[in-house]
């Protein structure tokens, strides 16, 4: 029960005075199957908020970058469309 109660194993060990932890491991964990599923959930949660985590960065970098890209491509668009429209004015004037 004291395991089931999220005691460390080692307190428990102490506790009933067992020599070694295996003792106590062997003994006691394998009759509390909960246990196995308990711990199976939790680490499932830590997993999942992690990949949630995880997401969150991606997603925020994914915006970031796409932000500085939209930036310097509309810098890029005003700088390449001056150019050519006053080439194109130039050939025109200097054609006629």
């Amino acid at each position: 029960m004291a395991l089931a109660s999220g005691t460390e194993l080692k307190v428990v060990q102490g506790t009933l005075g067992h020599a070694s932890i295996v003792l106590t491991a062997d003994t006691y964990v394998s009759v509390l199957p909960q246990l196995y599923h308990d711990s199976a959930k939790a680490t499932a949660r830590l997993v999942l908020k992690a990949v949630r985590a995880t997401n969150r960065k991606i997603g925020k970098a994914r915006e970031e970058r796409d932000s500085r890209v939209a930036h310097r491509d509309s810098r890029s668009d005003d700088a390449t469309t001056v150019p050519r429209e006053a080439a194109g004015r130039r050939g025109r004037a200097g054609g006629t």
